[in-house]
């Protein structure tokens, strides 16, 4: 039973790397996320004889974008920089396999026979740069969405 467990599709890196944003952000934002939101602009799409779906899309999704988006980003930097979890997790696990860039950073410059320094310090720049672009990019389509007043 432990082996089935252990060497299932949810152990893989890649899954590890793909899941771990998606169920952060659903466990922080799931089904609360238009809880906290006023009821502000048009008013109910029945007017309009709009299905659901096409009421979703035309009416909330627009309203929600820019909270989404802001979500989104600051989830993206908080999955990058998980330290503490993941490293209780995966503390005992051998090699790289199941490490996210910090645990990596960290096994790389103190645990691992290299002792390598540089080499965490470099993987460091390596991750704000990567948060970086992520940022640029929000600012991007944050800008495009944005209408001229």
């Amino acid at each position: 039973m432990a082996d089935q467990i252990v060497s299932g599709p949810v152990v893989s890196p890649a899954c590890g790397a793909l899941c771990r944003p998606a169920a952060r952000a659903w466990s922080k934002y799931g089904l609360n996320c238009g809880r906290g939101t006023p009821i502000s602009g048009p008013p109910s799409p029945n007017p309009t004889r709009a299905s659901g779906w096409r009421a979703y899309r035309g009416i909330t999704l627009p309203l929600l974008r820019p909270a989404l988006l802001v979500a989104a980003v600051l989830n993206l930097i908080y999955v990058f920089n998980s330290f503490p979890i993941v490293w209780t997790l995966n503390d005992r696990n051998p090699g790289f396999a199941h490490d996210t860039m910090i645990t990596y950073m960290y096994k790389i410059a103190f645990k691992s026979a290299l002792r390598d320094v540089g080499l965490a310090a470099a993987l460091g720049v390596v991750n704000v740069a990567l948060i970086l672009i992520a940022v640029l990019a929000y600012l991007k389509v944050a800008w495009v969405r944005e209408e001229p007043a």
